[in-house]
């Protein structure tokens, strides 16, 4: 079975040096692009004290991976959740900012 079907789209294939430059920047080596990657969701917010731990969770999920068989990524999520009014702001200058850089 193929466990890298997705991810070798970037590691595997020479049509994406900057993607794989990215890779080799936060540690990878050529010896992990034959791993498959593993994403994270995390949708924690230390602003919110409903969902401030599910960093913490994360990344106790991602510490128990394997990182001999696979990479595993954390993958920050936008949650729409606002219980309060300044939060409303935050969340609403958090969505500027992620539309900019998609359209970049």
């Amino acid at each position: 079975m193929d466990y890298n079907r997705y991810s070798k789209a970037i590691t595997k294939k020479g049509s994406q040096p900057a993607a794989q430059a990215m890779l080799h920047a936060i540690g990878l080596t050529k010896k992990d692009f034959n791993k498959p990657f593993i994403g994270i969701a995390s949708t924690g917010y230390e602003g919110n004290p409903c969902n401030m731990h599910l960093n913490d969770l994360s990344l106790q999920i991602k510490n128990e991976i394997n990182k001999n068989e696979a990479i595993p990524l954390i993958l920050i999520q936008l949650a729409l959740v606002v219980v309060f009014p300044w939060e409303l702001a935050v969340w609403k200058f958090h969505l500027l900012l992620e539309i900019f850089f998609l359209t970049l």
